[in-house]
């Protein structure tokens, strides 16, 4: 990879900042759960009656199903604010089968608010920065000429709805203009963050994860989340009145609460109104790369509640999925630990001693986001990643990608500023190796790579315009990339060729000079770090 700009990376999704997402570019439908519990009972004036003490379906005085004197045409006031996260507190507890022992402060800002809060709000320094910017040049998500940072941003600022800070404790909403409303759909997934990080649930957090577990994390508290909200909105289409939502179109707001002042969209809240400050173009990619944890992540918490229901989902937290490749498939195989020993010439250096482990649910962003640019034909089909009769319009169970057992992504930087990697990844068998070896070759020359050798590719123009040596061994595959094809053993020396690493080879030129003319003399390799 030749030299790019690099700011600071935004990071990935962090579980003490939870985010809505819509991604608008799919629609899904869903089904009412069965609704068995009594209504309260009306009031001899008609309005719903309050109960003797706190019950879960009523928050401060407003039932879960109860219509509200509101008007959200003009935006929501504060009383008015305050009375639809009382009845979005009450759908919550009605839905999760939970209960609030306190309010949560919500507020709510315009979308160029939050684009402006999230510009240069990544951390982590310059190594993690080129670390991440390398893991999505390698997905094929980032161009090597791209500020992956502000892409990132962009990307972000277009598709987040609301996001609940642990550490404020306190829910913001993200409104389409600068009119203060709010989608009560969006409500109630970020009310779900609130309750999960108030200690209400045993959530155990992996010590030092990869980004993989972390993912797998982040998809069970979306799943869960996204699960509730879905509920909420099947509801919003049928007999709740609902702020912020048109009954089977996910915008505008229900009958009875008022008019206008909305999110248009899919029913996540996507889009926005005439003279909203419309939201960027995303970058596909990385959309359907922040979206895996609300689909793949409610597929596995919406399984695990028709096994057992909401006692275990609230078990899951104990004992938490650690790749997402359990997410997608369900399974409780654990992945394995892959490393690659540094075999780079001085010229190169390594970024960090862990690698990256990117997991399942990367590889298939990977394919499937060749479905969403604008060059022709695509790695994997439309009817392979779009799902049929599923709430949950796609799915991350690709074949290429299939089969994951474990991998691990090693940066490396040139002192001009060029960056290479190389990428091992580990299947469950030799054949699922050959699958994902031939798709990713096939990915290759989706982006008009030339082959000039066998396992060797040279993609000429374009974003990722580098080499690239790929090589199967077994149930193994190796990536290689860097800026030439004369650079690839620069960045990692192919095994046969028995090179010292770096920093013995001055002495071993020198002990070569010594021993000319020593006929019984060998020069030998001191051994190598780690195992190939």
């Amino acid at each position: 990879m030749r030299t790019r700009a690099v700011l600071v990376v935004l990071a990935v999704v962090a579980v003490v900042a939870l985010a809505g997402c819509t991604l608008s570019a799919f629609d899904g439908t869903s089904t009412a759960e069965n609704d068995s519990a009594s209504a309260p009972a009306p009031a001899e004036n008609g309005t719903l009656a309050d109960p003797e003490e706190d019950v879960e379906g009523w928050e401060n005085g407003v039932w879960y199903n109860e219509s509200l004197p509101v008007n959200a045409s003009d935006g929501l006031n504060e009383s008015e604010l305050a009375l639809v996260v009382n009845r979005s507190m009450a759908r919550v507890e009605r839905v999760r089968n939970v209960e609030f022992d306190r309010r949560v402060p919500v507020s709510v800002i315009s979308r160029e608010e939050y684009a402006d809060r999230q510009s240069g709000s990544g951390g982590g320094g310059e190594t993690a920065a080129t670390r991440e910017a390398v893991r999505l040049e390698a997905l094929f998500l980032v161009g090597e000429r791209t500020d992956a940072q502000a892409e990132q941003e962009r990307t972000r600022s277009a598709s987040v709805q609301g996001f609940y800070s642990s550490s404020e404790d306190e829910i913001t909403i993200v409104a389409p203009t600068s009119t203060p409303t709010v989608d009560e759909v969006t409500l109630a997934h970020e009310l779900v963050h609130a309750y999960q990080f108030r200690g209400n649930i045993d959530v155990r957090f992996p010590r030092s994860p990869t980004r993989d577990e972390r993912r797998a994390l982040v998809a069970l508290i979306e799943g869960d989340a996204n699960l509730v909200d879905r509920t909420v909105r099947s509801h919003c289409d049928g007999a709740w009145s609902c702020v912020g939502h048109d009954a089977g179109s996910g915008g505008g707001d229900g009958a009875g609460d008022g008019g206008g002042g909305s999110d248009g969209g899919d029913g996540d809240g996507g889009g926005g109104d005439e003279g909203s400050v419309s939201a960027p173009r995303p970058n596909m990619g990385l959309y359907l790369l922040s979206y895996f944890p609300y689909a793949e992540g409610e597929r596995y918490v919406a399984a695990t509640k028709r096994a057992g229901g909401w006692e275990a989902v609230n078990a899951l937290y104990a004992d938490p999925p650690s790749s997402s490749e359990q997410v997608i498939h369900r399974t409780d195989d654990a992945a394995v630990d892959v490393s690659v020993p540094d075999r780079s010439d001085g010229a190169w250096t390594r970024l960090g001693d862990d690698p990256v482990v990117s997991g399942e649910a990367d590889l298939a962003t990977m394919f499937a986001a060749t479905l969403y640019d604008d060059r022709e034909g695509s790695v994997v089909s439309r009817e392979a990643f779009l799902t049929r009769d599923d709430p949950i319009p796609i799915t991350y169970g690709l074949e290429p990608s299939a089969g994951w057992a474990g991998d691990g992504l090693y940066a490396y930087q040139r002192d001009d500023g060029d960056t290479g990697y190389v990428w091992r990844l580990r299947f469950d068998d030799d054949a699922e190796a050959r699958e994902f070896a031939s798709s990713y070759r096939e990915l290759l020359r989706y982006h008009d790579a030339d082959r000039p050798s066998a396992g060797v590719f040279v993609v000429e123009d374009g974003p990722y315009a580098d080499a690239f040596s790929v090589s199967v061994s077994g149930g193994r595959v190796t990536i290689v990339n860097a800026p030439t094809v004369d650079d690839l053993g620069g960045v990692h020396e192919p095994a046969g060729q028995r090179v010292a690493p770096a920093g013995h080879r001055a002495q071993l030129a020198s002990d070569a000079v010594a021993m000319r003319g020593n006929a019984t003399g060998l020069v030998t390799a001191p051994p190598r770090r780690g195992s190939a």
